[in-house]
């Protein structure tokens, strides 16, 4: 029953886990083993049970049918909290990456931002717009312009202009990630690696869904 979970949880892990945090690494990998544990047992006596020729195909049925009741809430239950382990790192990285709002952001100040970059941005084309405001976050990166940086790199403001367009939000985000992905210090880069290997279909969350 869980076979091929077992083999898909091996051969992701093998790809995922160099890339882990050593405080994540241990209790997804006790989790894990726990989980394969369980598996390999499970179908090891599943198996001796279909190979007893002593037994009836009712009584395999029966027998079979207990052992699953058995083993199968523990693996589900030893897969979520895999689950959160995983998600939990996801969610910890994606703030990591999210470039920091600043401690005291005057309103005012935050207004006139808005209002300038749409002077910019209304005349053009919905798309030239989305590429004129990746543009300007590469300015304020570039600046060192904090509250800049944190409306274009991290706020929801350009995902509602876009979608205000008419535009997909999730064309900014491509846009967004990379100028974001261009400045990104040594660690981020880690941490950008890190963050598809989870997404990803080769990473443990892709595998445990």
């Amino acid at each position: 029953m869980y076979v091929e979970v077992l083999n898909n949880i091996n051969k992701m892990w093998d790809n995922v886990a160099p890339a882990l945090p050593i405080t994540f690494r241990q209790p997804c990998e006790a989790t894990k083993e726990a989980i394969l544990r369980e598996i390999e047992e499970v179908t090891a006596k599943v198996q001796a049970i279909h190979g007893n020729v002593d037994y009836t195909a009712e009584a395999k049925q029966r027998q079979i049918n207990a052992t699953l009741a058995d083993y199968v809430p523990r693996i589900e239950a030893g897969l979520e909290k895999l689950t959160k382990l995983t998600q939990d790192l996801k969610t910890q990285v994606e703030k990591e990456l999210s470039p920091a709002k600043p401690e005291k952001v005057d309103q005012g100040e935050l207004l006139n931002l808005k209002s300038d970059l749409r002077m910019v941005l209304d005349p053009l084309e919905p798309r030239q717009a989305l590429s004129r405001m990746a543009a300007a976050l590469e300015q304020f990166l570039t600046e060192d312009n904090g509250l800049g940086t944190w409306l274009l790199g991290a706020s929801d403001w350009p995902r509602l202009y876009a979608e205000s367009r008419g535009l997909n939000p999730e064309e900014w985000e491509l846009h967004r990630e990379k100028v974001l992905a261009k400045y990104a210090t040594e660690k981020q880069a880690q941490a950008r690696d890190l963050l598809k290997r989870l997404e990803g279909a080769s990473g443990v969350a892709g595998v445990i869904k």
